[in-house]
């Protein structure tokens, strides 16, 4: 019976079927009733994924995600900002855990912060300015931030320490020197601070980068294919005036420069070793003569400082130079080796013994951190490098377009593979269905396609595409095909005895074409040898087999007979023994 049948008259049900027309109402009423009540049920209750947690989830927390993803993107839209806020927050935090007593609201509590909520408040500011940097990608914030931090917290010490000497008992002391030994070490954090939070920044943006790429490489040929056409309008188009700097991997002196990169690293850094060594030497015979802190001693540390900050400099540009980590690891780690190669000379108390005595761990340690900048630094010059690609392709320079177009036909084109398609269609399929029952045709000709498909696997082959009368698959060699598509006719005889449940039988066209296809075949859409494939099908015979001479030419031995007509230019042959028992 009809499904839209529920909704017909019951006299004319009862008529067609000779039954009684009380129990067609009945019948009718019933399966009505049945179907009110599961639409009902599917109305008003959850579906199957729509459990109670997942749905108060969705309610409850899916709009505050929300709230709190548009915040923070508000909140780090000035990344300096945030950073300047969160430490004033965190400052007034420890303002608050020592004062005297704490705060007491109205009710008398006190909400000074101990140890640990210093220790959590501290952590929370330090994770947000983290990620704040890694959202944006840019070294410069977490330089310029580190600066910031550091004023802001050297101020808030300086001037705590300042009132409390001066309101303390021993105001006469000279302060000076700690305050300034205080600074240096804040210099200190602030500048670890920096470094972390540029690594934080390189590896944000390398991350946002690669997002980027596998986002393109999930991209369908149809918007490949609308993004090729863009890139060849715009370079058509021609470049557009920009006065946009160039970077620095873009100037001209860094080609001379990365030919020349592992000696010039190994003069640089046996350079810095030795102005380190002179300097503290000096400092330290001038400090000898003058016990407790003085200016000498904060004069070391300030050299120490300054120091430490070039030799972390000069690796990180080492490894920005050259671009790669393959290139910059020999000269980042040949940097660390000849700035401690001078403390061997023996002078001021160094020398062989000093340096191989303190090479476990202090020189070891320094190689490792070595190895680490070697790949920070060259992850920034990845992401420098597409900084700067983007903004050519958005001046439509040629080359940069070049690049991005033939990229796209890399993605588009991935391999060519030579196929042979087969193509089967069910002749006179529409006069098959007419005032059919649709449930035995949807049955009827799933058990079809099921019968293609096994036909297909038996040999190799590969199922393109479907549709309710026929298949395309596809096969390595035309002899796999064949065997195939003799399968096919063989098997229809004996599905139309015991599957079909149709009144006529099943007769089927199938025909053969073998070409080049470019790319996948899964994911072509739209094929010359596929189109071909087809209209050889629609001049095959009905129950038939018909190639065309790129497939015959393959098929040894193969009985065959030419067609006065050829299709697409080719010639078309009839297979004379189109089933496997033949």
């Amino acid at each position: 019976m009809h499904p839209e049948a529920i909704h017909a008259d019951p006299e004319r049900l009862a008529e067609r079927f000779q039954l009684p027309i009380d129990l067609v109402r009945s019948a009718l009423n019933g399966v009505r009733g049945s179907l009110s009540e599961a639409s009902e049920r599917e109305a008003a209750a959850p579906g199957p994924l729509r459990t109670v947690p997942e749905a108060l989830c969705r309610v409850v927390f899916g709009p505050a995600a929300r709230w709190l993803h548009d915040l923070w993107i508000r909140a780090t839209e000035k990344p300096l900002g945030l950073i300047a806020g969160s430490t004033v927050f965190g400052l007034l935090g420890g303002v608050l855990s020592e004062l005297p007593g704490g705060v007491a609201m109205t009710t008398g509590a006190d909400v000074r912060l101990r140890g640990g909520g210093i220790v959590v408040l501290l952590g929370v500011v330090l994770t947000a300015q983290m990620a704040c940097l890694a959202r944006h990608g840019m070294v410069r914030l977490a330089l310029f931030g580190g600066l910031l931090n550091w004023v802001l917290i050297s101020t808030y010490a300086i001037t705590s320490i300042w009132y409390r000497h001066h309101t303390g008992p021993d105001s006469e002391r000279n302060i000076v020197p700690e305050l300034v030994l205080l600074t240096l070490a804040l210099l200190i954090f602030a500048a670890l601070y920096g470094a972390i939070g540029a690594v934080v920044s390189v590896l944000g943006a390398y991350s946002r980068l690669r997002r980027a790429e596998r986002r393109r490489e999930r991209l369908s040929r149809q918007e490949l294919l609308e993004r090729m056409f863009e890139i060849e309008e715009r370079l058509r188009a021609g470049p557009e005036v920009s006065a946009s700097p160039r970077s620095l991997l873009e100037q001209p002196w860094v080609p001379e420069v990365r030919r020349r990169l592992l000696p010039l690293s190994l003069a640089v850094g046996a350079a810095l070793g030795l102005g380190f060594l002179a300097a503290t030497a000096t400092l330290e015979t001038a400090s000898q003569s003058a016990p407790g802190v003085t200016g000498s001693e904060v004069l070391n540390v300030a050299v120490t400082l300054v120091f430490v900050a070039a030799w972390l400099l000069g690796q990180t540009s080492i490894a920005f130079l050259a671009g790669r980590f393959s290139r910059a690891l020999a000269p980042c780690l040949g940097f660390a080796l000849a700035s401690e190669l001078p403390e061997m000379l023996p002078w001021a108390g160094h020398g062989p013994d000093a340096f191989l005595a303190e090479f476990y761990p202090e020189k070891a340690a320094a190689l490792i951190v070595s190895v680490a900048i070697a790949a920070i630094g060259s992850l920034g010059a990845v992401v420098e490098e597409r900084g700067r690609r983007e903004r050519l392709l958005r001046e439509n320079d040629p080359a940069a377009l070049l690049t991005e177009l033939l990229e796209i036909q890399r993605l588009l084109a991935p391999s060519r593979s030579n196929v042979c398609i087969l193509v089967v269609d069910v002749a006179k399929s529409s006069a098959m269905k007419a005032n059919a029952d649709p449930y035995i045709v949807e049955y009827t000709f799933r058990e079809y396609q099921s019968l293609v498909r096994e036909c297909c696997d038996a040999f190799g082959g590969t199922i393109h595409s479907t549709a309710g009368d026929g298949a395309v698959a596809g096969f390595p060699s035309a002899a796999q095909a064949l065997a195939a598509a003799k399968r096919i006719q063989t098997r229809i005889a004996e599905f139309n005895r015991r599957t079909n449940r149709l009144a006529a039988p099943f007769r089927l066209r199938i025909g053969l074409h073998q070409g080049r296809v470019v790319g996948e075949l899964s994911e072509v859409q739209f094929a010359e040898v596929i189109d071909i494939a087809a209209h050889v099908e629609e001049v095959a015979p009905v129950g038939g087999i018909a190639v065309t001479e790129t497939v015959a030419q393959d098929l040894e031995g193969e009985a065959l007979a030419e067609l006065k007509q050829p299709v697409d230019g080719h010639r078309v042959l009839v297979v004379l023994n189109p089933t496997e028992d033949a």
